[in-house]
């Protein structure tokens, strides 16, 4: 097929989705697995996103400028841009790298999604991508991990930590689960169930709690599409309790967790105190990005009324409003987009910052525009259906026979 600039449009938002949560991990995996040194090939991934973004961008607004922007939905990655560039003109400590990588990673593949001027119909070739990245990252473990005790100590290569590693594992288990209902052909159903069972042990062996959590919300929400999922979905935890390892790393942390032993966990419940502290030393736009220079709050909330005040964080809500009410509408009809948006809102809610927030915020906004078109679509499709209806009622009373005017005389006095 010739690659035209309507088939780019098509494509263009599901392939920055896919980038966004896979296309990391895959290039850091990969770089492992043949001995290289993976800067310079992360640099490159990450430019290339942002001029293909920015290429896209470029491309609508110079041939198709009746395009609408979806500005409501941007409200909030606008608010927390211009958050950044203050504190950028103000010389804070990472600032500049939280600028640029907010920048390439998120920013930019939002606008060129938010002014696609054609969307998929289907998540089909999106989710082949994404199969085929999992693959990479699964075989890349088990050909470079400890097979003498793979469970014990945090699973991370050089330039991919234990946390990616485990979202990776998890985005490749949700990625194969649709498989499970969306083929007929049992040689792809038994090949997705090998790729479930080979991931599940690498989120183990990640160590992080958060992907495990990630997996069981998601997983939760996909495997609860019909009564068959849920019998899988079961049987699934059963294997996993079977093999699961009370004396691995995740298994510790979360034990040191129920007891609060965790320092990790008791130095990120520290952060979030010194977030609210700043939040209310300005809450009316916020304070600054990070709580200690490099260091964030781990929570989407949180971080952003520290970061942009009550104006930022009214615009956040005003989004998930929008994202819950599309997640609803067309949830089931993209199960895999919808999954990996969950997994990355549970991400945002235990790990990360705003501005290295890949995952959640591309394929939310790219979920509200789906919701968009459809609901677009069932009004045109409406008006369409009552056109006609009143055309057909208008020429039935038009072609109907004027009834007769009966000729009666009124009765004389006389009679």
């Amino acid at each position: 097929m010739r690659l035209s600039f309507q088939n780019l449009g098509v494509r263009i938002p599901f392939l920055i989705v896919a980038a966004s949560v896979v296309g990391y991990p895959t290039i850091s995996m990969l770089t492992n697995l043949i001995g290289a040194d993976g800067s310079i090939l992360r640099i490159v991934f990450r430019a290339s996103v942002a001029l293909l973004g920015l290429y896209f961008i470029a491309v609508v607004f110079v041939k198709l400028p009746a395009v609408t922007v979806r500005i409501g939905a941007l409200a909030f990655l606008f608010v927390y841009t211009l958050r950044l560039f203050i504190d950028l003109t103000r010389d804070l400590p990472n600032a500049d790298f939280a600028w640029t990588r907010f920048t390439l990673t998120v920013l930019i593949p939002c606008l060129a999604i938010a002014v696609t001027a054609s969307l998929p119909k289907t998540e089909a070739t999106f989710r082949a991508y994404i199969a085929a990245c999992g693959i990479v990252v699964i075989m890349s473990y088990y050909l470079l991990g400890n097979y003498e005790n793979p469970f014990h100590g945090r699973a991370g290569f050089t330039n991919l930590n234990p946390i990616a590693l485990g979202h990776a594992a998890v985005t490749t288990i949700l990625c194969f689960s649709t498989y499970l209902f969306s083929t007929k052909s049992w040689t792809v159903k038994y090949a997705s169930i090998v790729m479930i069972l080979l991931a599940f042990p690498v989120v183990i062996a990640s160590g992080s709690r958060g992907p495990l959590i990630a997996l069981l919300v998601a997983g939760t929400w996909l495997y609860l599409h019909n009564w068959r999922m849920i019998l899988l979905g079961l049987s699934f935890l059963s294997v996993a309790a079977v093999f699961w390892d009370t004396s691995s790393t995740l298994a510790s942390r979360i034990s040191r967790l129920t007891m609060g032993e965790d320092a990790s966990a008791l130095g990120r419940a520290g952060l979030l105190r010194q977030a609210v502290e700043d939040f209310l030393s300005s809450p009316i736009y916020g304070a600054q990005f990070s709580v200690f220079g490099d260091r964030y709050p781990h929570n989407l909330f949180v971080e952003a009324a520290m970061a942009t005040g009550v104006i930022g964080l009214g615009l956040l809500i005003w989004f998930m409003v929008l994202y819950v009410k599309s997640l609803r509408h067309i949830g089931r009809d993209f199960p895999l987009l919808s999954a990996l948006s969950i997994q990355g809102l549970v991400f945002t809610q235990l790990s990360g910052a705003i501005y290295i927030n890949t995952v959640f915020f591309p394929a939310a906004l790219l979920i509200i525009m789906l919701s968009a078109r459809s609901r677009a679509e069932s009004r045109k499709a409406a008006l369409h259906q009552v056109a006609p209806a009143r055309a057909c009622a208008s020429d039935a009373i038009t072609a109907a026979p004027r009834p007769a005017r009966a000729h009666t005389h009124a009765p004389r006095l006389s009679e």
